[in-house]
């Protein structure tokens, strides 16, 4: 009779842990591969291009990015950074100068490798 009692509590345990393995299981969220993201994010010019230094590329004191995909899938906010932005062959930087505010496109693509800005402008002036 011992035995039968020790049989039951095993099986119990071990659904007991299976139902427990099974609510801490996560999926993980898909890889955002072949999807190009487009965000509109607020920034100050920090630095203007350096001609014959490889791909142009603006440093921009950029405000948070929300919704944010990261290359992993996972949605959140990328906090707000100075970091150089790749400007998409053909836009233009005549005219802007360092410590202008700004609004730019920014297209992101994991699966191509595209992090660049698309489209640029000032800032208008808040009434």
């Amino acid at each position: 009779m011992k035995n039968h009692y020790t049989f039951i509590n095993v099986i119990i345990l071990s659904a007991a842990c299976m139902m427990a393995l099974a609510g801490c299981s996560r999926h993980s969220p898909p890889t955002p591969r072949g999807t190009t993201y487009h965000y509109i994010v607020h920034g100050t010019i920090v630095a203007l291009p350096v001609s014959n230094q490889g791909p142009p590329q603006l440093q921009i004191n950029a405000g948070p990015i929300h919704n944010w995909v990261r290359m992993n899938g996972k949605v959140g906010t990328m906090p707000a950074m100075v970091m150089p932005y790749q400007l998409e062959r053909g836009v233009s930087t005549a005219g802007l100068k360092v410590g202008e505010k700004i609004v730019f496109h920014y297209e992101v693509n994991w699966q191509r490798d595209i992090a660049q800005i698309t489209s640029i402008r000032p800032a208008r002036a808040k009434p």
